[in-house]
C-alpha cells in the first residue's frame, strides 16, 4: 500500500507537524509506503526516510486560493497517481485532496482539527469547494468529539469518525527521572502558541491571585509569539498583577527540553477560549502533560473537555473565568496528594492513546476501501 500524505510540514516543533511526523512513522512501521506533499519553504523535515515534495502553495493565500489550488493540483497529479490512498492531514489542503481523488478515482481521507475546518465554510468564494471536499471524502477523521460536533453542524452529510491524536509515551518515560521533589518551587506550566484563543489573558491574572498565597511560584508559558499586539497586552497584565519576576515566556524548545519542564511542573494550565468561530480542537498538550504524570486544567466548551475528565485526570473550568481558574490552581497546589492522583490517572488514560493505536484505526479505514489481495 502506498499513501500520498498531504500536510504543511514534517517537523516536531509545532502540533500539526508533530502529528504528521508521528503518523508517517507508524505507517512506515506497518510496512506502508508514504509519499509526502508539503508546503514550499517549510522547514527541513525531521523524517529522514520519507520521500517529500515541498511543492504546495495553497495553505494560506486566501485571496488567491483558487489560483494556487489549481497550481498545486497540476504539480501533484502525477505523484498522487502512483498512490493507492490520498490522506490529507491538515484542513486547508482538503480541496486539493478532493480534486486529486476525483480525477484519479481514488479513496481519500481528511483530518479536521478544529477552527480551520470551519473557517473556509464561512467564506463565500471557498465554501462550495470545501463543502464538496468534506462531503465526498471517503472518511473525515476528527481529533475530538467536540470538533466533530462543531464540524457536523456545517457539513451534516460528511462521514466522520473521531480518532484522537497520540502521545509518544516511550519518549516521556525516558525523562521520568526529572520529576521534581515536592518541596521544590511551585511551577505552573502552559504550552501553546501565544495568541488570544489560548486564553493567556485569563491564566495570567488567575496566577496573580494564586501568587498572593504562593509568592515564590513560577509561571512558564511555552509557545511561539504569533501576535505582537496580544503579547504587549499580556506584558501589561503581568505588570498589573505584579508578576514581572514570576512569568517567563519561552519558545523554540526541543522535545527533550519541553518534556523535562513537564516533569518539573506541579500542574499544567491552558485556559482556552472560543473567539467567534475559532476554538481549541483538542489540546494535545493536556495529554502530553498527563503522559508526564501532571494534572491538567482546561476549559469547558472546547476540545479540552475531550482530553480532560473533570476530577479524574485534571480539572475543567468555565471559559473566561479568572476566579474559577485561580480556585482550580489552588485546589491542586493545596492538595499535593490530589494532584498526584489526577496525574497518575492521566498517565493511565493516555496509555490508550499511543500513536501505534491511533494509526491502527487509520489503517483499518484504509483497508476497508482497498481491494483485498
Amino acid at each position: 500500500m502506498r499513501v500520498c500524505f498531504i500536510t504543511n510540514r514534517l517537523v516536531l516543533t509545532d502540533g500539526s507537524g508533530r502529528c504528521s511526523v508521528s503518523v508517517i512513522q507508524e505507517l512506515q512501521k506497518k510496512g506502508i509506503e508514504v509519499i509526502a506533499l508539503s508546503s514550499v519553504g517549510s522547514p527541513k523535515s525531521d523524517l529522514i526516510n520519507v520521500k517529500e515534495y515541498k511543492i504546495l502553495r495553497s495553505l494560506k493565500n486566501y485571496q488567491a486560493k483558487w489560483f494556487f489550488l489549481i497550481l498545486d493540483y497540476i504539480k501533484t497529479l502525477s505523484i498522487a497517481s502512483r498512490c493507492d490512498i490520498i490522506h490529507c492531514e491538515i484542513e486547508p489542503f482538503a480541496p486539493l485532496a478532493y480534486l486529486l481523488a476525483k480525477t484519479l478515482n481514488k479513496p481519500y481521507f481528511v483530518l479536521v482539527y478544529g477552527t480551520f475546518s470551519i473557517k473556509p465554510l464561512k467564506t463565500w468564494y471557498l465554501k462550495h469547494i470545501y463543502y464538496q471536499a468534506y462531503a465526498n471524502a471517503t472518511k473525515v477523521f476528527s481529533i475530538s468529539y467536540y470538533t466533530q460536533e462543531r464540524f457536523l453542524k456545517e457539513v451534516p452529510v460528511a462521514d466522520v469518525e473521531m480518532i484522537s491524536r497520540g502521545v509518544d509515551l516511550e519518549k516521556f518515560e525516558n525523562f521520568s527521572g526529572e520529576r521534581q521533589k515536592s518541596n521544590e518551587q511551585k511551577i505552573i506550566l502552559s504550552v501553546g502558541i501565544v495568541k488570544r484563543r489560548k486564553g493567556y489573558h485569563i491564566s495570567i491574572p488567575a496566577v496573580g491571585l494564586v501568587a498572593k498565597k504562593y509568592p515564590d511560584l513560577e509561571y512558564l508559558i511555552i509557545g511561539l509569539r504569533s501576535n505582537d499586539e496580544y503579547f504587549l497586552e499580556l506584558q501589561q497584565l503581568i505588570k498589573d498583577n505584579n508578576l514581572e519576576k514570576k512569568v517567563k515566556f519561552l519558545q523554540d524548545l526541543t522535545d527533550e527540553e519541553l518534556i523535562k519542564l513537564y516533569y518539573r511542573a506541579n500542574l499544567f494550565l491552558l485556559t482556552s477560549v472560543n473567539v467567534k468561530d475559532r476554538f481549541e480542537g483538542l489540546g494535545m498538550v493536556h495529554l502530553e502533560a498527563n503522559a508526564a504524570g501532571l494534572p491538567a486544567i482546561g476549559t469547558y466548551d472546547c476540545g479540552a473537555q475531550d482530553a480532560i475528565k473533570n476530577g479524574y485526570n485534571g480539572l475543567l473550568v468555565p471559559q473566561n473565568d479568572i476566579v474559577a481558574t485561580s480556585e482550580a490552581i489552588l485546589k491542586l497546589l493545596d492538595n499535593p496528594a490530589l494532584a498526584q492522583q489526577l496525574g497518575q490517572n492521566g498517565k493511565e488514560l493516555v496509555k490508550a492513546l499511543t500513536w501505534e493505536k491511533v494509526v491502527e484505526k487509520i489503517i483499518r479505514n484504509y483497508e476497508l476501501v482497498l481491494p483485498k489481495n
